[in-house]
């Protein structure tokens, strides 16, 4: 994943971007843009005052154009503004859960139960907060760095945690809500499909 923050001049402030949210077609649009600025680089100085004939102007930004795109191929393109900031997959699940967590608090705040809200749109909510609040990503890493702490340290959790946690109690109310689940499916299948050689009326 990765995180582009994108000055807003006027504003003079920062933006953050997560490109993998972007839907396709507006990704496709921000990058044409992006190139297009690229490639037209150096382009201002070609004027028809330096250059009267229109083929000999058109060439020329042509010119240009070709080696800023050989530049950009190569790497060589002078970055600015926008800097790229990588985002681990294990960072951004802990920003998201952190994220979820305020808006659920929101949600509760507003007098709105979660439970009633579709998980997509509180994980809708958790990444626009993440979008205009960056500062989350320290809190996730402040977490993600402190459980490595506590993965290291000289307490083997193996000895701690065991089968012995498990309840009877509550093993044969999730097997038996399986075991009902399945059930209710078997009904279902058979209702609905027919038995080998079996031919039901349309």
């Amino acid at each position: 994943m990765s995180v582009l923050n994108i000055t807003i001049t006027k504003a003079k402030a920062v933006m953050p971007i997560e490109t993998n949210d972007l839907p396709e077609a507006m990704y496709e649009e921000a990058l044409i843009l992006g190139l297009k600025a690229i490639l037209n680089r150096g382009t201002t100085k070609i004027t028809k005052e330096a250059y009267p004939n229109e083929d000999e102007l058109k060439a020329a930004a042509l010119k240009v154009a070709e080696k800023q795109k050989k530049d950009l191929m190569d790497g060589k393109i002078r970055r600015t503004g926008a800097k790229a900031q990588k985002v681990s997959g294990a960072l951004m699940t802990e920003a998201r859960r952190l994220a979820r967590a305020l808006v659920k608090d929101e949600l509760k705040r507003q007098g709105i139960r979660a439970t009633y809200v579709e998980a997509s749109e509180i994980t809708k909510a958790a990444n626009a907060y993440i979008a205009v609040d960056p500062s989350i990503l320290e809190k996730a890493q402040a977490n993600l760095d402190a459980r490595e702490e506590m993965k290291s340290s000289a307490v083997d959790i193996s000895k701690i945690v065991s089968a012995t946690m498990v309840s009877e109690k509550k093993k044969k109310k999730v097997e038996a809500e399986k075991a009902k689940a399945k059930e209710k499916l078997a009904v279902f299948q058979e209702r609905i499909v027919p038995a080998k050689g079996e031919v039901r009326p349309n």
